[in-house]
């Protein structure tokens, strides 16, 4: 039996009324992730076909990545984690995508610019923003457009946007939409050192970033990971180890890192000089 919390039940229960259960189902209505994904998986099985429709039009638009960090955190309940498992094929029972499909956020570098837009090619011309120069008029409408989108819609311009477009959506407040941004298959590196820097950066986009073995061939990735205090701690404590002596010593003094960061650092240089 799924347990649906009391905060949950305005929304899905058979008693709401339709338009709130649509709203629910197309994630229109402030949720935390966890919750999100519970009420999907409700409205998913709803008496109604068009909600039926919707909750399962937007659990189908979550990428992966998300799927893989919300199964990893162990809170969902187990029928909702089977649910989104049996729903979402490429997921393994440990919430980490099948080979060949990423489950960590990371863009697909064998794909072309066009392939991660592939199911969106019937949206707006407009929706995926191909150019990366833009006149001072095109990118208000960018600013407008992007205010505008579905949750659905966010996904699809933050896996295919340019390079505006993507600034924006990265720091969009849905988790989903912001993780979207980091399979987008003309993301550069100054772009994720700009992010893995930004004290405002999302610490669920950061974790990502920390996942990705290419990003990490960058030392400035590295170590903006590391002196980024949003970053978690138990990962900017796993990469003090790649960090250069210089740096190290500069950490260590470091007040704008968790102590925890800056006193590892302090072991590390010990270490170093015996």
């Amino acid at each position: 039996m799924m347990k649906i919390s009391r905060t949950l039940l305005p929304y899905v229960s058979r008693d709401t009324p339709r338009n709130e259960r649509l709203r629910a189902a197309r994630a229109l209505v402030p949720m935390s992730l966890e919750e999100r994904l519970t009420a999907l998986c409700v409205l998913a099985r709803d008496g109604d076909d068009e909600v039926r429709r919707e909750a399962r039009n937007t659990l189908a638009a979550v990428p992966e990545a998300v799927l893989a960090s919300a199964l990893e955190d162990g809170g969902l309940d187990p029928e909702v984690a089977s649910m989104l498992r049996e729903l979402h094929g490429g997921l393994a029972a440990g919430g980490a995508a099948a080979p060949g499909g990423p489950a960590d956020g990371t863009p697909g570098r064998g794909e072309k610019a066009g392939d991660a837009g592939k199911g969106g090619s019937d949206a707006p011309r407009e929706l995926t923003l191909q150019k990366e120069h833009l006149s001072d008029e095109e990118l208000r409408n960018v600013y407008k457009l992007v205010g505008s989108l579905s949750m659905a819609e966010k996904i699809k311009l933050a896996m295919t946007g340019n390079k505006e477009a993507r600034e924006l959506l990265i720091k969009d407040s849905n988790k989903m939409v912001a993780l979207s941004v980091l399979k987008n298959p003309r993301i550069t590196d100054q772009e994720i050192l700009r992010v893995a820097s930004d004290k405002s950066a999302s610490d669920d986009v950061l974790r990502a970033i920390a996942r990705t073995k290419e990003w990490l061939k960058s030392y400035p990735i590295k170590h903006a990971l590391v002196l980024n205090p949003k970053t978690p701690p138990h990962i900017a404590m796993k990469l003090v180890d790649h960090l250069y002596e210089k740096d190290l010593a500069k950490l260590a003094k470091s007040r704008n890192v968790p102590g925890i960061v800056a006193a590892t650092a302090r072991r590390r240089l010990e270490a170093k000089k015996h």
